[in-house]
């Protein structure tokens, strides 16, 4: 059973992941890699009823002082699966005309 009609795009993001895993803690690039993590996003993907590539981990910036890359990129890196999903949404319910389709000139 998932949670909104199936023409909405859905992700899970699921937060906190630091929380989680001690691995992750110590360094958020090894969040696709730590098997407490899989376990946790398969369960959040049963639970909504989406497969588990919908389900995005992430790691809140709450009491960090100072930015991490790995951390932006993995932010970065959710924020582009949602927009492709939205993209791939549009796609359907709104095809490219030919006039969409000829290339701009300036």
């Amino acid at each position: 059973m998932t949670l909104c009609p199936p023409d909405i795009p859905q992700v899970v993001l699921l937060t906190h992941v630091d929380q989680v895993c001690h691995a992750v803690q110590e360094d958020v690039k090894f969040v696709y890699s730590s098997r407490i993590l899989q376990e946790k996003m398969q369960k959040a993907a049963e639970v909504v009823g989406l497969p588990v590539s919908y389900v995005l981990p992430v790691k809140n910036y709450s009491s960090e002082l100072s930015v991490s890359c790995n951390t932006d990129i993995l932010l970065l890196s959710v924020v582009h699966h949602i927009l492709q999903a939205v993209d791939d949404t549009f796609e359907d319910y709104c095809p490219p005309t030919p006039a969409d389709a000829s290339p701009v000139t300036v």
